[in-house]
């Protein structure tokens, strides 16, 4: 040990960069706890529970780590006890085979729904109102083969690409926010699925989901342009 009286040697410093706020904020949407209730999962037999992996994933995803392996690495440089307190996680827990357990239980879960209601708690949280609905896509590039009809209505094929790859099949991710930037719905769409085609199926979904009913939204057009307004 140094004699130095200046020296340290008991504190590590760390470069936490967004993950606090961005684990705040799921946490603030409870993603982890609403995963919990849409799947299925015994308790007892769970030393994790299956929503903590998903949204520890959702901020490593954020935070810009591309490969979705060994992830455990990226939260040894963080302190999980102060990211995620109220929860008894230790890193080893945070391990490949109970990402993938996680996302298995994840892929049953209908994700329309999951996003609604993460969004109503965001919108509940900080108190906000529906007004404006902007209703938007973009597309998402892929690379292999893709057999038409492989995912029932859901179609990876080739479309008008927004990020300028139309040599590649791709999928399309429309998204609906209010006046204040707040989600208020997503969906995976079909890649050739263009916007003037889902804009007001968009809107009739919104105005036929449980945003409405909790968000006092009175009504909405379904034939408007992509910015709706209501009244």
């Amino acid at each position: 040990m140094s004699n130095n009286p200046y020296v340290m040697p008991d504190i590590t410093a760390v470069s936490p960069g967004a993950v606090p706020v961005i684990t705040m904020l799921c946490r603030t949407a409870k993603i982890g706890e609403i995963i919990n209730q849409m799947v299925q999962w015994n308790e007892n037999n769970s030393k994790i529970t299956p929503g903590l992996p998903i949204e520890s994933l959702i901020v490593c995803i954020i935070c810009g780590r591309k490969p979705l392996w060994k992830v455990e690495e990226f939260w040894a440089k963080q302190d999980l006890k102060l990211l995620f307190d109220g929860t008894d996680i230790t890193l080893d827990q945070l391990n490949d085979d109970a990402y993938g357990r996680a996302l298995d239980k994840l892929s049953e879960v209908k994700m329309e729904e999951l996003v609604s209601r993460c969004s109503l708690v965001m919108l509940a949280a900080h108190d906000l109102k529906i007004s404006t609905v902007h209703f938007d896509t973009t597309s998402k590039s892929v690379q292999g083969v893709y057999e038409n009809g492989a995912f029932g209505d859901f179609l990876i094929t080739y479309g008008h690409s927004k990020d300028r790859r139309p040599d590649l099949k791709q999928f399309k991710i429309g998204a609906a926010v209010q006046e204040d930037g707040q989600p208020v719905m997503g969906q995976i769409l079909s890649g050739n699925k263009s916007d003037k085609e889902w804009n007001p199926e968009a809107a009739l979904k919104v105005l036929s989901s449980s945003i409405k009913r909790d968000s006092k939204m009175s009504s909405l057009s379904p034939t408007a342009p992509s910015y709706q307004q209501i009244p």
